[in-house]
């Protein structure tokens, strides 16, 4: 099974890394290989390697930033996801997207669900949003892909 992993020097996507297993073809991108905020670099690398599946551990996670940012934040938490839907349409993969909690507003207290509506408490949250939605429109036909929310993530290395 060939895996490409996007954000592979980041938090998860480096534990990621270390700790595949066996007999996984994991391709591990560098954001000095892959640019997300270019729709043809992620577009065009799904091409080039044909995963079976891609997981997307890659985003801009500074939250308190992505409300001045908004413009380099959507670029890279969601409109990159179009092109891997697109991409991964064409070649047969399947997609995980690592999104985040920060979809909803925060205020219920019980535990969401899924089908849940959506209600970001941030900008990061309403990228992270528009990323899931965009995915869904994109594999419209196939639901090639799962969306894994999480909150914290944490790790022996940067910061947590």
């Amino acid at each position: 099974m060939k895996i490409l992993l996007t954000g592979s020097t980041g938090q998860l996507g480096n534990q990621i890394s270390i700790t595949k297993p066996e007999g996984v073809d994991l391709i591990c991108l560098k954001r000095s290989s892959l640019d997300l905020t270019n729709f043809d670099s992620c577009f065009d690398i799904i091409l080039k390697y044909k995963p079976d599946w891609v997981i997307n551990a890659a985003a801009y996670t500074n939250v308190d930033k992505a409300e001045s940012n908004r413009e380099l934040t959507l670029a890279t938490n969601s409109n990159s996801l179009i092109a891997f839907s697109k991409a991964l349409n064409i070649t047969g993969g399947k997609l995980l997207q690592i999104s985040s909690d920060y979809v909803f507003n925060g205020n219920q207290n019980l535990p969401y669900k899924s089908s849940h509506p959506k209600s970001p408490i941030n900008f990061y949250g309403y990228s992270k949003s528009q990323a899931e939605e965009n995915i869904a429109k994109e594999f419209k036909r196939n639901k090639n892909y799962l969306i894994l929310r999480t909150s914290w993530v944490m790790g022996p290395k940067y910061k947590n």
